[in-house]
Order: C-alpha cells, then structure tokens, then sequence
C-alpha cells in the first residue's frame, strides 16, 4: 500500500439514517464559503472596537487585544494610524510554518504610541515562540533616561522575529532578549536610545541583520554567552551623539545569566558586511569590541572616522572572579579609514589574535600586516555609497573565507551585502563587485529652467513644482486612472556605456498597475534596456526590448517608500546592466543585443515625480563579449553549496547556485545538485529549452538533500518562459519569508515551455502556489510534496494536455489543485490532498475555477473553464480542525465541460462534490463569466464524513446533463437529492482508515459495486485508458468503488 503522512484522522460514531427520495431537479442551491476560524486573517483599527469580531469591516482596536487573542497561524494585520498602547504581553504560541503575526498594512504607518510606561518593557514576551512583528511605527510620548525603558522585551524566547519597525525614543534599549533561540531583530530602523539598540544576551544562534542604527549610545551587544550570533548588513552612523560603541562581540553581564557560568560572553559571534559612520570625526569612540569573547570574528565591514576600529577588553564586568579574556578573536577583509585615535585599541591585551588582509587609511597606529593595505580605498563616496571604484586599491586585495559557527555550521560570510557570492578574487569592504570609473559628465537636468533637452515621444510629460514655489520636477500632471502612456527620451543616440543617477518620488497610483519607467540606450519605442517600477504592485523589473518584444532579465518585489525620494542609478557598461535604488544593488543582467542609445523616461496613471538626472561616461568599458562562456551540449554539469559561480561547473569545480546554472544549461546538460542548503538571492530564470531526444534535467543527487533557500525573493523563483523539455526533479525548495502578493511562486512555467516535467521535489512556504502552469501543454507533475501554501499547491491556467499525478498536497489555504482557464484533456490522479493546521477554504480538487477573460481560453460565451478533465483515483481527507472540517469542498465541477471524477475517496470536507457555475464581478469583457458545467460525472467514488452535503449544486445555475450513479455514501449529514439507482449507501469497510489504509476489506459493500470505465474521452474524441487502480493494478471487467482493486493487498 502507498505510505501517507498526516492522517489525524479518526472515525467517530456511526448512525445509519433513512433518506426520503426527492427528484434531482430539486437539489439545493447554497452558497459554501464560509470562513472558518483557523488561521485567520483579523483586523485592527485606530477607529475599531475590542468587542469587535476582528474582521476588515469590523475592526479591533487595541494591541493588546490582538496580542490576547491571536493563536498560532493566525495575523493581525494593523490600519493605518496611532494605537495609544500600554504594556502589552502575549498570551499565546505560534508554531512552526504557523508563527503568530502582527503586522501593519502600510510599512510603518500603524503607530504603536505608549504612555507611561517610561521606566519599563512595552511589549513583553515570556517563554514565546513563534511571533513575529512587522512594520510598525514604535515609540511613546516621552522617552525614559533609565536602562529600564525598553520596547520589545524577550524572556527565554524562541524562533521571534521583529522586523521592519521604526523603533525610537527610549532610555533603555529597542530590542532586548535575554535566554532563547534563533531570535532575529532584522531591517528596522533603530534610533534615539540613551543605551543601546539591540541587546541580545545568552540567546543561540541570534540574527541582527539589515538595520539602520543610529544616534545610540551602543548598536549592538550580544553578550553572556550567545553562541554563533550572526551580525551582518547593518548600517550604524553617528550624527550629533557620541556612540561608545559601535558593534560588541561579548559584553560585561553577571555569571548568573550566562550561558557557561565563568565561560565566555560571546562564543563565535561573527560581524560582516557591516558599515560603521561617523559623521564627526571621532563621534564613534570604538566600531568593534571583543569584549569577553572566544573564537568571534570581523570580517568586510568598513569603517569611517570612528576614534578606534578594534578595541580589545576582558568580559565579566565586576564580578569578582570572572573577567573572561578575548580569545581567538580575527578580523580581516575590513576597510578602516580616518581611525582618529588607534586602528586597535588594547585595553586588556587579548589571546590568540589574529588579523590580516585589512585596509587601513588615514589612521592612527595602523598595524602591520603582511597582506595590509595602506591607502585610499577609492569608496564611491566613503559617508553613503561603499562601493568601491574598480582602481581601488582593496579590489581583489581580500582572502577568501570559509566561517563556521558554535556548532559546526557555515555562516554566510561569502555572501556580499546585496546576496551576492564572493568569488575569487576577493575584495576587502562589503560589496563583491566594483563600480566603474566614471569621467565625462554626459549630460545634466535638475528641470528648474525648463525641459528642453527632452523630446516627448508620447503624451504630456511635464515639468511642475513639487510644492507650490518650490523645487520643479519631471512627471506627467495629467496623470488619472483614464490616462495613457507618457513617454520622453533625452540624450545621444552614440552614448554606449554610461552611468545615469536620478531620485524619483512615489506619490500616488491612479491605476494599481501605475508604473514608472527609466530607459537606457534608448534608440526607439521598440529598443531599448529598461528599469520598470509598479509601486503597488511591490513590483521591479529590469528588462530589455528589442524589435519590439520584450524580455526580463531580472524581477522582484520591492516596496518604496511613499511621500519619499528613492536614489536610482542605472549602470549601462558593456554587457553588464545593474540597478541600484537607494545606494543597494537590486537587478541585474548581462546582454549584448543592444550596442548605444540614449535615455528616456515615462508614466502610466501615476503620479512620480523625477528629479536631478545626471550621466556620466564610463572611461573603461566592460567590453561587449557574451557574458557567460555557456555550456557543451550533453554533458553534465555540478553544483555545490560550497561552489562557486566563476568556477566552469565540473564535479571538482562546481557552480554556487541554481540561478547560475539556469542561465547557462542547454540542450542535453544533466546540472547535478550536491547535498546542502543553496542560499538564493536571483531568480532561477532559464535562457534556453531542451529538445525531445534532449532534455535539460534539473536533479539533487539525493532526493531532497540539496535544499534551495530563496531569500528576499517573493516572486516567482523559478522561471520557464519559451523553455521546453526541462526537468526539475528531487529538490527541496523553500524561501526565508512568504511574499504578500500572488507573484510568490516558486516554480513558474509558462508560454512555450511545453514538455516540462516537474517531480519528486518538495516545495514549500509561499503566499501563492508551489507549481503554477500558464498556455502550456504536456506538462507533468509527478510526485512532488508540496505544502504550506497561502493560495493553491498545483494551478494550471489554460494548460493542455497535461497529467498530476502522486502528489502530496497539504496546508493549502484555497485550492489544493485545480486545472482552469480554459484547460483540457487533464488527467489527474493518485493525488492526496489533505490538511490540518489551515482551513482549505475553496476545495481540494478544481475541474475548472473563476480565470480572468485575458487568461482564458476562449473568453466568449461559448467558453469554458476546463474541458475534458478527469480526475480519478485520488484521496482527499479533511482533518477536523477545532471541530470544524478543514476543507469546504472535496473534488469541484467549476465551469466544466465534459469532464468527470472517478473512484476518489472524499472524507470529512464540509461537502463532498461541489457542482458551481462561476462568476465575477470583474470587467466583463467578452466574457460572461457564468459558464455553465455541462456533462459532468461521478462515478465509483466513496464519499463519507461529509458535516454538510454529499452533493451540493452552488451559484446561480444547476449543472446540464448531470450523470452521478455507482457512488458510495457513508455518514453524510445530507444526501444528494435523487437516490442513485446503484449506489451505496453504507460502510465501505476501509482496512484501517485512521492509518490510511483504504483498501476494502473482504465483505465490503463497495467491492463489485462500481461501473467499468476503461477509458476516458479527450476533446479531439480520442481515448486514454482509466482502468487502473492506485497501485497500477488493472481493474479487469468487475470494478470496485475507491482507488483500489479488492484482494490486491
């Protein structure tokens, strides 16, 4: 028998009940979504009430309430506004892929204001695991002077994550945690606290990444025995206070809260990718402190005009008896510039330093190392952009390192401060790639006397001013939802590499697909490299246009900051293209289609405002060769976690990454993927397809050993457009954070990239789909675990002649699988779909769905949702959640045509087959959005534990032709109306149906009670054979109800 996993299912009492026979036609219509209360989604309102339900049209008020209430899986998604707040502590736990969420809906525009609580904890969390806070504003109406004031307080806490948050204006510190694990204080904004901002003591394996700190006392201290903290990408600027100190590995906390009583402060805290500022020379007295710590390292991390770079001092504070010493403390790979006082300053002296491969300029005492450097780093600009100028001196000057935790585990110090690989050679600073020199400035325009260097090209770009007397800028002021397209171009068509800087301000969307764009080498409207930015849709792209057809070469979610300006600079040299918005490296591509050409900018329904243009030429180009040396075809190529992408692919000298291979693997490459967990910051975007007697084959060399972890990459992850004859097989995939939109998928295939094959491989953790096919055909899903998805596990929109098959799907919000938008001669069976700690709030098997009229297939009247779907020989159980079913609909007939479900096993949905005529209310373009389900079947199949109805027509419309007869139904609390003229109505005899085991047992009254379907008709009137059972086992002439064949097992 087939294993499963998850079957938390029990049988309870049977009661055999007498049905009055009514005739089909009066089969009741109804409408089945409902919400249930499991892993909801509730509100909160400064206008709201805590007697509220919590829902979007009746609101919460309060934190507390919400921090009362929440349960695991569920979120509470904040409006915008001030929520007077006191002390707040959470009462309950999230769990693992379930975590607690508070989080506003608008990037710090809910304001948590508190009052006083000036001398104590805000928001406290005792023995918590699993909550996460997103994106609030976080203060109080007047700050405290003592080290008691703090916001976020953590007590013997696990897996919390605060993030995003603007957290200022306290005596004490904004983040404390103190005992736990894996906390993360990751990319807030932290500022004006008379101690410190993040203090987290005695906790494992903590995360402090992506902030920006400032005006503090101290940044950063992980002291009393942290193990492996990971500090990496902060950014920390003194402005007008003195710092004491920038970053401390270690710190001077009592024995009686320590890790190891009289060990360490710090065990293998690691600091990278790090930049220190001083704004006045001297107002950071020390960037880095080893203070206590053993085997904890600096590495690429710059600093500027701090008093000191490194200070060295013993741990324990006044403790009598423990003043633990720094211990092989390292740092190397570091900028340090304008040190006013000592580069190392030695209060204590340490144990078993070492150091080496560092920049030093213009700095007191700076040691000598034998692979030091002592001159200007050429910083692009040493107090906002660090990168470093392709002449600096630190370029290729660092060592390669491999670093490793407290307990053995690699830490990503080999990934720069954007996510991208260091490959040899290494260069000192935080960035592993140089910018270009730049020379002659091409050009100039801060639009204050006028616009004349602009040709418009379409519509009514303009020049306004940005407040009434003020600065003037470029947009388009007849911009509204019923506008068009405004496009102008500006400089010289012989332009070839060049550097454009510009700022851009997001006011408003007229239309949620408003955008901006910013051309480079512009020729024409149908040539051209552009950057494209969807402010609401958290969307940029970078993408090139040649003869008028359009290619992205990169795409991800990014969110700007509204009312705000952005820093763009578009780098246009040789083949290389990359995007930066505000000073961070965010796109890039590689191509060599376009040669030269100009600028140009353009709107769409939006208000954006474009200020301060500038180019520069590049004085030594990159030059103009492919790329990427490609691969042979046939061979086998490799990658490993420990890889690199310089490297040529071979077993001993493998690639890094998937997004690397993806961009050069050709017809007949078998890519091999070693075991380990691959850190991915790009998309898997692949360039070319196989062929039939050539596949490309995607594979793990063992079965969801190589893991691929998508990190800040919310959208489709990977991606076959025009690609056939792919195989992606046996892969673990997952991401770091769920996006907040329905471009978070992970494997993307869609128009020509017929012939893909996606098996074996387990996918999880997306707000979308796992698998998503588009206008494709011969697409196989075959084996795949795929769970904890936000929307849909499988989704086929307008796809062909296609099979799913023994796949796994569990913890899905929506749909479990569904084929829509117009597909046809679907096959799907051997799937089990179930779940348990989320509500499946549409069903678990879709014949068709609810697409869009640009999407479907044939978006007349006379269209369709699926034709010729079949769908036979799958399980779908509902687990009981709260006593409440876990799925509202078992196998659904959604706008079908022809299509029919066969020997499935339904138990414990809400309902059983669900039989609905789609609508919307969307723009109803050519499309009517009612099509009906004509010619559905359902024969053989075993419905039983349904808590509504066996049957249920819903919508406006009873389905035309309907055939049901040979099923089976148990312990439904309603039947279909109409008895079927051979079905059965009694216990199907499972062997064991708590463990799963759906075979009949000798005696059943399912076995022999079926109808012989051997074959199932596709559009074209051609047949597929249906007769085998779940094991492959034919079903001979006699047929059995359910997946199995009786006496089989």
């Amino acid at each position: 028998m087939k294993e499963f996993r998850n079957r938390i299912f029990q049988a309870g009492c049977v009661l055999l009940f007498a049905f009055v026979v009514v005739m089909l036609a009066s089969m009741t219509i109804a409408d089945t979504r409902e919400v249930y209360a499991a892993g909801n989604t509730y509100y909160v309102a400064p206008a709201g009430n805590d007697a509220n339900p919590g829902t979007e049209t009746a609101p919460w008020k309060t934190l507390k309430k919400a921090a009362a209430t929440l349960q695991a899986g569920d979120t509470a998604i904040f409006e915008d506004g001030v929520y007077v707040s006191t002390q707040t502590r959470f009462t309950n736990n999230g769990a693992e892929h379930a975590p607690i969420t508070i989080k506003a809906r608008n990037k710090q525009k809910a304001k948590l204001l508190f009052s006083n609580l000036n001398t104590t904890s805000k928001i406290v969390l005792t023995n918590k695991q699993y909550i996460s806070i997103f994106d609030f504003e976080i203060t109080q109406e007047v700050s405290g002077t003592t080290s008691g004031d703090v916001f976020i307080d953590m007590s013997d806490c696990s897996h919390c994550i605060v993030s995003g948050n603007s957290i200022h204006g306290a005596g004490g510190k904004a983040v404390q945690a103190l005992k736990g694990e894996r906390i993360e204080v990751v990319g807030n904004e932290i500022y004006d606290f008379v101690n410190f901002g993040v203090v987290l003591a005695n906790i494992d394996r903590p995360v402090i990444a992506d902030n920006e700190i400032r005006e503090v006392s101290a940044a950063i201290l992980v002291p009393a025995g942290t193990r492996s903290a990971q500090i990496s990408n902060n950014r920390i600027r003194a402005i007008d206070k003195l710092m004491r100190n920038g970053i401390i590995l270690g710190g001077s906390y009592p024995p009686s809260v320590a890790y190891d009583t009289y060990g360490y402060q710090a065990y293998y805290a690691v600091a990278w990718n790090n930049t220190l500022v001083a704004e006045q020379p001297g107002l950071i007295d020390t960037a880095f402190a080893f203070i206590g710590s053993v085997d904890s390292a600096v590495y690429h991390n710059i600093v500027v005009d701090a008093k000191y770079g490194v200070s060295y001092s013993n741990g324990g504070g006044a403790t009598t008896g423990w003043a633990p010493v720094p211990t092989s403390s390292t740092f190397a790979n570091n900028i340090f510039s304008g040190c006013t006082g000592n580069a190392i300053h030695t209060v204590n002296p340490p144990i078993d330093s070492a150091h080496d491969y560092n920049l030093y300029y213009n700095c007191a005492n700076a040691p000598v190392e034998s692979n030091g450097i002592y001159g200007d780093p050429l910083l692009t600009d040493p107090y906002h952009d660090w990168y470093l100028r392709e002449d600096s001196p630190a370029a290729g000057a660092g060592t390669a390192l491999n670093v490793t935790g407290f307990y053995g585990e690699t830490l990503d110090v080999d990934l720069d401060a954007n996510g991208n690989v260091r490959t040899a050679p290494v260069h000192m600073g935080i960035y592993a790639n140089t910018v270009p020199k730049v020379g002659e400035i091409l050009f100039t325009e801060q639009f204050e006397s006028g616009g004349g260097a602009w040709t418009v090209q379409t519509g009514t770009m303009g020049i306004v001013e940005e407040t009434p007397g003020g600065n003037r800028v470029f947009t388009d002021p007849n911009a509204s939802s019923s506008s068009g397209i405004s496009r102008s171009y500006a400089g010289s068509m012989g332009w070839v590499s060049y550097r454009m800087d510009t700022r851009v301000k997001f006011v408003q969307s007229y239309n949620p697909s408003g955008w901006l764009s910013l051309y480079a080498r512009y020729t024409d409207v149908n040539n051209y490299y552009l950057l494209e930015i969807r402010p609401e849709k958290g969307y940029i792209g970078l993408k090139k246009k040649v003869a008028g057809v359009v290619t992205p070469l990169e795409e991800k979610e990014w969110h700007p900051s509204i009312g705000e300006w952005t820093d763009v600079r578009l780098v246009i040299n040789g083949t290389a293209i990359q995007v930066y918005l505000n000073g961070k490296l965010e796109l890039a591509g590689s191509d060599g289609q376009l040669q030269n050409g100009g600028i140009a900018a353009a709107l769409y329904q939006s208000d954006i405002q474009i200020d301060d243009i500038s180019v520069a030429k590049i004085d030594a180009p990159a030059g103009a060769g492919e790329p990427d040396p490609g691969t042979v075809p046939g061979e086998t190529y490799y990658v490993s976690p420990r890889g690199s992408d310089m490297n040529p692919g071979t077993e001993d000298k493998p690639w890094k990454t998937m997004a690397k291979a993806a961009r050069l693997a050709q017809r007949g490459n078998t890519v091999i993927f070693e075991d380990g967990d691959y850190i991915e910051f790009s998309p898997a975007v692949f360039k070319q397809g196989g062929t039939a007697d050539e596949r490309i084959v995607f594979k793990a060399r063992n079965k969801h050993k190589a893991v691929i972890q998508f990190r800040n990459l919310p959208s489709p992850k990977v991606i076959l457009t025009g690609t056939p004859y792919i195989t992606l097989q046996d892969f673990e995939m997952t991401q770091d954070q769920r996006g907040t939109n329905t471009s978070d998928i992970f494997i993307q295939v869609r128009e020509g990239a017929n012939h893909v094959h996606v098996i074996g491989n387990k996918i999880h953790n997306a707000f979308e789909e796992g698998v998503k096919g588009y206008l494709v055909s011969d697409y196989l899903v075959d084996g795949n675990l795929i769970y904890d998805m936000g929307h849909e596990g499988i989704d086929f929109v307008n796809v062909q002649s296609s099979t799913i098959r023994n796949n796994e799907i569990y913890d899905v919000g929506r749909v479990g699988l569904l084929a829509k938008g117009g597909s046809s001669d679907i096959e799907v069976y051997n799937n089990y779909v179930h779940n348990h700690n989320v509500n499946m709030a549409e069903g678990a098997i879709y014949m068709g769905g609810s697409t869009g009229h640009d999407s479907a297939r044939d978006p007349s009247v006379n269209g369709y949702e699926a034709w010729n779907m079949v769908v036979y020989n799958n399980v779908v159980v509902a687990e009981t959640r709260n006593g409440i079913p876990s799925i509202n609909n078992g196998i659904g007939f959604v706008g079908s045509k022809d299509s029919a479900a066969y020997n499935n096993i339904v138990i414990g949905t809400r309902n059983g087959i669900f039989l609905y005529s789609p609508r919307s209310t969307l723009p109803q373009v050519g499309w009517d959005w009612d099509p009906d389900n004509l010619n559905p079947v359902f024969m053989n199949n075993i419905i039983m534990n349904t808590t509504d109805k066996a049957v249920i027509a819903a919508g406006t419309k009873q389905p035309v032709n309907l055939v049901h007869d040979y099923n089976l139904y148990y312990n439904n609390t309603s039947l279909p109306a109409g008895q079927e003229l051979n079905g059965v109505y009694a216990d199907p005899d499972f062997s064991d149906l708590a463990e799963g085991n759906w075979h009949l047992e000798a005696g059943s009254p399912a076995i022999g009670a079926g109808k012989a379907i051997p074959e199932f008709v596709l559009m074209d009137g051609q047949s597929i054979d249906i007769s085998s059972d779940y094991d492959g086992n034919s079903r001979g002439n006699v047929w059995d109800m359910g997946i199995y064949k009786s006496g089989t097992h």
